[in-house]
């Protein structure tokens, strides 16, 4: 499938545009943090009509100064992640008894080894848990998750991988890994003091997440394998090519009109 990595601007006039959106909500950020991203803003309108290399070189400048914005509670601003190479290969497998369970509950300790093949970081510093055993199968991917900031843990130090992801939940785990920070598109049964209210509207707007009829979205239902697909594949650009010959792989619980059934097929490919 064709992805692009979204964590970098095309053209420096791409990066300024992101830098003055950037600067717009000035205020949220340190003022050295703000100051530097305007030193290197103003220097990218000059390399504007300068040469292609003054042009790359003031680009990457203002690309690493917007990575570097700081905001005022001390959290670096959020950013997208880069998508993996190997994600064509597929990120979520069946059963061994030829079973995909679209109906089936997906766990926190999933959802972190899923997203561990989907995103490309790899140069982070792992985190420790007090309840995932070392050599567990998802011990390395919920590591690289946390460290990441995608998921993270319990004030007990816990990261309970057996526990269960709502639709709310994973909206927010998006949302962090596009670097969405708000919107404004609101369900009926999510109030605007809904903790995960803004990454829902994001995840909305962007056509990530819809809701389940009559205006609302069940921000507490627990997600399933098949909404799980489908949201990671509209968040990440996956699709199923029609041509592909991983498009004949069957679960035989997952029938060709089964209404997820063109992401299943894509999130399984090999």
């Amino acid at each position: 499938p064709a992805m692009k990595p979204e964590d970098k601007s095309a053209t420096v006039e791409d990066a300024i545009k992101s830098a003055e959106n950037k600067l717009k909500d000035k205020s949220k950020y340190t003022e050295e943090s703000v100051k530097e991203l305007e030193k290197a803003l103003d220097k990218a309108k000059t390399a504007v009509k300068g040469t292609d290399k003054e042009k790359e070189e003031a680009k990457k400048a203002l690309d690493e100064a917007i990575k570097k914005l700081v905001l005022k509670n001390g959290e670096k601003e959020v950013r997208a992640l880069k998508i993996s190479e190997k994600i064509k290969d597929g990120y979520m497998k069946g059963r061994s008894d030829g079973r995909f369970m679209p109906q089936e509950l997906m766990t926190r300790a999933e959802i972190a080894f899923m997203l561990a093949r989907i995103l490309a970081d790899k140069n982070v510093t792992g985190k420790s848990f007090t309840d995932i055993i070392p050599n567990i199968w998802y011990a390395e991917a919920v590591n690289k998750i946390a460290a990441l900031g995608v998921m993270s843990g319990y004030s007990d130090g816990r990261f309970k991988p057996d526990a269960k992801i709502t639709r709310a939940e994973y909206a927010v785990i998006i949302a962090r890994c596009k670097g969405f920070t708000d919107g404004s598109k609101m369900f009926k049964d999510v109030k605007p003091t809904h903790w995960a209210a803004k990454a829902i509207a994001a995840c909305a707007e962007a056509g990530i997440v819809s809701g389940t009829g009559n205006g609302n979205f069940m921000p507490e239902k627990e997600l399933t394998r098949a909404e799980c697909v489908v949201m990671t594949n509209r968040a990440f650009g996956i699709k199923m090519k029609a041509d592909d010959a991983s498009a004949k792989t069957q679960f035989v619980d997952v029938p060709a009109k089964f209404w997820a059934y063109g992401d299943i097929m894509a999130a399984s490919m090999k």
